[in-house]
């Protein structure tokens, strides 16, 4: 068959998955071929071409884009079968995206891909009324794996950089482990993998960092959920890039749990050239921390950070600022967590904006958790459960700091935190004041010159009108 294989949005990444597709597709007897909407259009001739389509859907923002599209697509080929293909493949399934012959699935092994597109060859055998869902994680050790084949997509200097004050780096993206070891409950990936793990073979990874680096990366961001969920082979995977390429520099994502467990390893990381770290604050109110189950208190997140910048290794979190159980004083003491560990710098503005997703599946349905009465809205065909803040300024707040991040998104990383800062002290009524950093907290770095990534959107974040328009077949 002839497979057009469709990503929407990927961080601002050559997307990785949908080039490990198109390998195993070819290999596999099939004509394939890769389109990346958040860089390109899409050739009008492509759907004429295709058999089938795979929307790779990591994301929630890539499903609210592949939402949109896959109606587009229908409109005109209403013959394609489909395959939602990702993370948020049970949320597609959820939300009934899927007519009859299309299938979603979630998981790092292809085997139930090829058994869809060959039941098209025998009578159709997957085709259901409401399509089918598929969790297809593979055995616990990988077989090696052709490299990803990115012939199709753009040269990665038009996807994202690593910026250091006037420094710029053309980025590489690797995944040593798919899945996680821990079951956050706001967090799509327990969905689908339940605590499991799942190594890339190590001769895949070192050959995707070849042809990567050939195309002028000098940078490489490990996208794995979590770098230390097997602290021993990713370590081992940086260890042996850096002996090869030894000008590399490295990002990676860790949960503050783990940065506390391994604190040991940290000037080890930092040696090896990893000078930023993404990890999921989230929250400094201990009880909401707890009940999203992510294993850290407001003053575990105070020591990472502080250990982190000893080591020389900048801090980059991640926020969760809007949940059913966020209070005014929450958003006022986030804010000043954020001034006093001198962190402002190091936050992109639409974090403020991002709200608690519970897509069909997440685990923060089960009934167990402890949800404020009177706040979950009627379960609908919708892509998350709706749900309303007790304190109804929060909802409205929670939209306009959207709005901002998308106006202020180039303008100074100090300038945008003070802009999200007023905002949110204007909207809850409360008199403005700044807060200073505490000095022993402060980082060496000065804030225009600390590492970032040059992506300022986020995988939980509403889509732009900029990316919503991409969503076109013409």
């Amino acid at each position: 068959m002839r497979v057009l294989i469709i990503s929407t949005y990927d961080l601002g990444t050559q997307p990785l998955i949908p080039a490990r597709l198109k390998a195993s597709l070819k290999a596999g007897g099939h004509g394939a071929k890769a389109v990346d909407l958040s860089v390109s259009a899409m050739d009008p001739g492509d759907l004429s071409w295709a058999d089938a389509v795979i929307l790779f859907i990591p994301m929630h923002t890539a499903l609210s884009l592949a939402k949109e599209l896959a109606e587009t697509i229908r409109s005109e080929r209403e013959d394609l079968p489909f395959c939602f293909f990702g993370l948020y493949a049970p949320a597609a399934y959820g939300a009934k995206l899927l007519s009859p012959g299309d299938i979603a699935i979630a998981g790092d092994n292809f085997t139930t891909l090829f058994a869809w597109l060959d039941s098209f060859s025998a009578k159709n055998a997957f085709r259901s009324e409401g399509g089918s869902l598929r969790i297809d994680l593979g055995p616990p050790k990988q077989l090696f794996r052709l490299p990803p084949d990115r012939t199709d997509f753009l040269p990665l200097d038009n996807y994202l950089h690593y910026l250091e004050g006037d420094v710029s780096k053309t980025v590489a993206t690797l995944e040593t482990v798919s899945g996680c070891s821990h079951k956050c409950r706001h967090c799509p990936v327990p969905v689908v993998y339940g605590g499991r793990t799942r190594p890339t073979p190590e001769a895949e990874i070192l050959a995707d960092a070849a042809q990567q680096i050939a195309q002028g990366a000098s940078h490489i961001h490990f996208s794995d959920p979590d770098f230390f969920n097997r602290p021993a082979y990713s370590l081992g995977i940086m260890e042996k890039l850096k002996k090869l390429y030894p000008d590399l520099t490295f990002d990676a994502t860790i949960k503050i749990s783990h940065l506390l467990k391994y604190e040991t390893l940290l000037p080890w990381l930092a040696k090896q050239g990893c000078t930023l770290v993404i990890t999921a604050l989230e929250q400094v109110n201990d009880r909401t921390l707890a009940i999203l189950d992510k294993g850290h208190t407001k003053s575990d997140a105070r020591r990472a950070f502080r250990l982190l910048r000893q080591v020389g290794i900048e801090p980059r979190p991640s926020l969760l600022p809007f949940t059913p159980w966020t209070t005014a004083n929450d958003l006022v003491e986030l804010a000043d967590f954020v001034a006093e560990n001198d962190l402002a710098a190091n936050i992109d503005p639409v974090q403020w904006s991002i709200r608690l997703l519970i897509p069909p599946g997440s685990l923060l349905s089960e009934e167990e958790v402890d949800m404020p009465p009177g706040v979950l809205e009627e379960q609908e065909e919708s892509l998350s459960r709706g749900w309303h803040s007790p304190d109804p300024r929060l909802d409205g707040l929670a939209a306009e700091i959207g709005n901002l991040a998308e106006k202020i998104a180039g303008i100074p990383p100090r300038e945008a935190y003070l802009a999200v800062r007023k905002l949110i002290f204007s909207a809850l009524g409360i008199p403005y004041y700044e807060t200073e950093t505490d000095g022993d907290l402060a980082s060496p770095i000065p804030e225009t010159d600390r590492p970032r990534l040059s992506e300022n959107w986020f995988c939980c974040a509403v889509p732009t009108g900029d990316q919503m328009s991409k969503m076109s077949c013409h």
